[in-house]
């Protein structure tokens, strides 16, 4: 994860590419899931702190006094969540249910939108949307993220919608 973080700005450092995806893993834990899993999740948590440490201290390639770091989108998701109970080997399921890291100069910072039930079992409805009170869903993050570039989600996407409160303000 940490070479492939590095690689990643590496090239962004070198004006090759705009965008980079990479995966990181290690959290399938169906087993064991208290001997590895917080060691698991704080590897990666250290590799993204890198990588915006790493962004902050490296110069833009085109914006003179500019770093990489103030225009660098981070969005971190997973295919699965964890289920919330133990299973009988000591570890965690496939759930439906999960959550985003967005770590962006055009999001708010220190802030968190939506929670789960006090099982912690299933999301809350967090905010009003076209269909009503419902959770954010994974579209709706996708939706955002594309507005905050200025991209109309709707000509891209069939489902999400826009969470403004997610984003600074103008």
């Amino acid at each position: 994860s940490a070479v492939n973080a590095a690689f990643a700005v590496e090239a962004m450092k070198r004006n090759k590419v705009r965008c980079v995806s990479f995966a990181m893993g290690g959290l399938d834990t169906h087993n064991s899931n208290y001997r590895t899993h917080a060691l698991n999740q704080q590897e990666i948590f250290d590799t993204i702190a890198q990588l915006v440490r790493y962004l902050d201290m490296s110069p833009h390639p085109n914006l003179m006094g500019e770093t990489l770091g103030a225009h660098a989108h981070i969005l971190v998701v997973s295919e699965f969540c964890r289920t919330p109970q133990i299973n009988l080997s000591g570890g965690r399921d496939h759930y439906p249910n999960g959550s985003a890291l967005v770590i962006s100069p055009l999001f708010r910072s220190n802030f968190v939108y939506g929670r789960s039930d006090p099982d912690q079992l299933l999301p809350l409805p967090s905010g009003r949307f076209s269909d009503g009170m419902r959770p954010i869903a994974p579209p709706d993050i996708l939706a955002t993220f594309a507005s905050a570039f200025g991209i109309d989600p709707r000509r891209y996407m069939r489902d999400g919608e826009v969470v403004r409160e997610l984003l600074r303000s103008p």
